[in-house]
């Protein structure tokens, strides 16, 4: 939702700006423009082709921001429901003995960046976030992805990150093995002295 919010705050700025009589920043526009087929894509929804006033806008989010708000209240209702189970299966003492033990702070911080001051920033009119990498789906079909990202994609295929980083220390491995044996380093060495 913070990226949706990032979206209706570049638009209210540009309402703000029209209403006060200012030019109105282009680059606000463009980052809604940039930025809401990501939205669009992720809500299911069909693509924007509205005008650019501020009413069509706001609307289209608006339903965005509806669909996402159920989707959120659903997973939260599966998710109360599954420690619900678990406190009737284990007990309410058991759960938070299984938290006090295994549950580290630091690290969820560490790992997820829920420590950072700003959730999201606009680098080139593109939406980055700051917090929560980790749960981003990657957009590189080359084997990029956010630092603990659990998968990663090369071309149509989603490889799991352990399986994708081994493959590339095998490659890597096999590619040193092959320089050392044919001695190339040794041969173009010698051949510049």
């Amino acid at each position: 939702m913070g990226f949706l919010y990032e979206l209706q705050s570049q638009l209210e700025t540009m309402n703000d700006e029209a209403r006060r009589g200012k030019d109105v920043d282009p680059a606000h526009l463009r980052v809604i423009h940039t930025n809401l087929p990501v939205i669009t894509d992720f809500c299911g929804m069909e693509p924007y082709n509205g005008d650019d006033t501020y009413a069509s806008l706001h609307a289209y989010m608006k339903e965005a921001e509806r669909i996402l708000s159920k989707r959120g209240n659903k997973w939260t209702l599966e998710r109360d429901a599954l420690t619900r189970s678990c406190i009737l299966k284990r007990g309410k003492e058991a759960l938070m003995e299984l938290k006090r033990n295994n549950h580290n702070l630091q690290l969820e911080n560490f790992v997820t960046g829920s420590d950072n001051h700003r959730m999201l920033d606009v680098v080139e009119d593109h939406i980055v976030p700051r917090t929560g990498t980790i749960y981003l789906t990657p957009r590189s079909r080359i084997g990029r992805a956010p630092f603990y990202s659990s998968e990663k994609h090369l071309g149509n295929c989603h490889i799991k990150t352990l399986w994708f980083n081994l493959a590339v220390l095998l490659l890597m491995a096999i590619l040193a093995t092959i320089l050392l044996l044919t001695d190339y380093p040794g041969r173009l060495m010698r051949k510049e002295g």
